[in-house]
């Protein structure tokens, strides 16, 4: 639905000020104008013969309407102020008291036919809320509407369908919701936006917070300060609601607890992402101090106190668990480096079982590699028969225990690589994983010609040795030594002395 908006900006000067000095330039409401729009009844609708005067009910509302307009818009002191304004013709308004007892026949309508429906009370609301925006900003003619739609809910005595009491209560409950909320005091954003940024100041500077805190400096939250939308399907409008301090403050509390809880430190150890506990110890250290200055520093209410509490408590609860977790993971870093020792095993070679002759030629690869003093590896009952998990399991053991794994490419390798089938289908995604990591790990060799046919579309481009040249063996033993073929000489300690072109004397050059 197309609405016509107009604002007026009575202090041009101020509101310049305050777009280059505030995060938000508020307007007030009163300077806002949009003339409304007619409802539609929605439900199959007749209107009752002779309304309103089909009965004693419909006809004392238009009276009292009647009354009440011919003193609009001198009614009261908030529609005196909006005839001052240049938009306001009293001419438009014409016609308010029929469309005030109109949307009210519709209402009745809607409601008496949507109470069986199961989400009938977001509808009913719906309904209302869409009759109630329709007298437009400033709403003229929107409090009279609803005030008789509530005293309908709450009297009247259907014949034709059922009205529980339940249910009257709970729109009722609605309808006067909607009244506190144009009596509560307005919401600030700039309010709202430095009571967050001092709730971001508090919260620590720990790496797996540092992203999102950045985040959070380059990017305006809406989703802090507003509830979730409500999308209304008679008026085609997405609402927003905004918080108030209160409960934005309650929402960070909420919010602190949560991106705390999410913190598995035992679990961050686990896989290295705290990669000093050294380090950490001294992080929440200087954390600490630094939430101890703020709370010296800045001015906390007594609801924002709570998530400062909630956080000093979490950095504490850190450096306890840091100071005694500290030796046990420095026992077991010794114990992996002496695990890693004795395990780290020298090669292993993978490769696809293409045919009986291809494997055979790899078992005399396996066996040349050996006679030449390297402790090579290729157990086929590693493989054979093994499951996908099981195979997971002895490639993520082969990555780890060998200093060197060699891949021998062929045509069979490369179809089930590109497919990822089978075995070596599951190996490649591994490899692929750890290939930039482990730069000096994997080493690519062939038994035939090196073309398409056999390379898989990752290891395009990386060196491949074709083994049948005994320059390339001898290429594929450097790498497996981490030796370089050609030795460069040491440097000399002196370098050697520049003869000087000796510059003659001038007179002897001239005479």
């Amino acid at each position: 639905m197309r609405r016509n908006y107009q604002i007026e900006i009575p202090d041009g000067a101020k509101f310049i000020n305050e777009l280059n000095t505030k995060p938000f330039v508020q307007i007030d409401g009163a300077n806002i104008y949009e003339p409304g729009y007619d409802c539609k009844p929605f439900e199959e609708y007749e209107a009752p013969i002779d309304f309103p005067n089909c009965c004693d009910y419909h006809s004392s509302i238009k009276d009292n309407l009647d009354k009440w307009f011919i003193k609009f818009p001198n009614c009261c002191e908030t529609h005196k102020n909006i005839s001052k304004k240049n938009w306001f013709k009293e001419e438009n308004y014409t016609n308010l008291t029929s469309k005030i007892l109109r949307h009210l026949s519709y209402s009745e309508n809607f409601i008496s036919k949507s109470l069986e429906k199961e989400n009938w009370f977001k509808e009913i609301t719906d309904y209302i809320q869409y009759n109630i925006d329709s007298f437009g900003t400033p709403s003229i003619g929107g409090t009279q509407y609803y005030s008789y739609i509530e005293n309908w809910i709450k009297k009247t005595k259907p014949n034709d369908f059922n009205f529980p009491q339940w249910k009257r209560e709970l729109l009722v409950e609605y309808l006067e919701g909607l009244t506190n909320q144009e009596n509560k005091t307005k919401t600030d954003l700039n309010i709202l936006y430095s009571t967050f940024k001092k709730w971001l100041k508090t919260f620590p500077n720990l790496p797996f917070f540092t992203q999102h805190k950045e985040n959070l400096k380059t990017k305006f939250p809406l989703n802090f300060f507003l509830y979730e939308p409500e999308y209304n399907r008679f008026s085609g409008v997405t609402k927003f609601k905004c918080r108030t301090k209160g409960e934005l403050i309650k929402f960070l509390i909420s919010f602190t607890k949560e991106s705390l809880k999410s913190i598995n430190t035992p679990k961050l150890l686990e896989n290295n992402l705290i990669s000093s506990s050294e380090k950490y110890q001294i992080d929440l250290l200087n954390e600490e101090h630094i939430l101890n200055q703020n709370k010296l520093l800045i001015d906390y209410s007594n609801k924002e106190i709570r998530y400062f509490k909630i956080i000093k408590k979490w950095l504490a609860n850190e450096k306890e668990y840091i100071k005694l977790i500290k030796p046990l993971l420095e026992t077991k870093k010794k114990l992996s480096i002496q695990n890693s020792q004795v395990s780290n095993k020298e090669v292993f070679i993978t490769y696809s079982w293409d045919d009986e002759n291809h494997k055979d030629k790899v078992l005399a690869f396996n066996n040349f590699l050996r006679n030449n003093g390297f402790e090579s590896e290729m157990d086929r009952s590693k493989t054979n028969g093994s499951t996908s998990l099981d195979f997971r399991k002895m490639m993520h053991n082969i990555i780890t225990d060998y200093q060197k794994v060699i891949i021998v490419l062929s045509e069979g390798y490369k179809e089930k690589a590109n497919d990822f089938k089978s075995g070596v289908g599951i190996e490649y995604e591994m490899i692929i994983k750890d290939f930039d990591k482990s730069t000096n790990k994997y080493i690519l060799v062939s038994f035939c010609d090196i073309s398409d046919d056999i390379i898989p579309v990752f290891f395009r481009e990386k060196e491949i040795l074709d083994l049948r040249s005994k320059e390339n063996q001898n290429i594929l033993f450097s790498k497996l030594k981490n030796e370089n073929i050609i030795e460069f000489s040491k440097v000399a300690e002196k370098k050697p002395t520049i003869s000087k072109k000796e510059i003659g004397d001038f007179n002897d050059l001239i005479n």
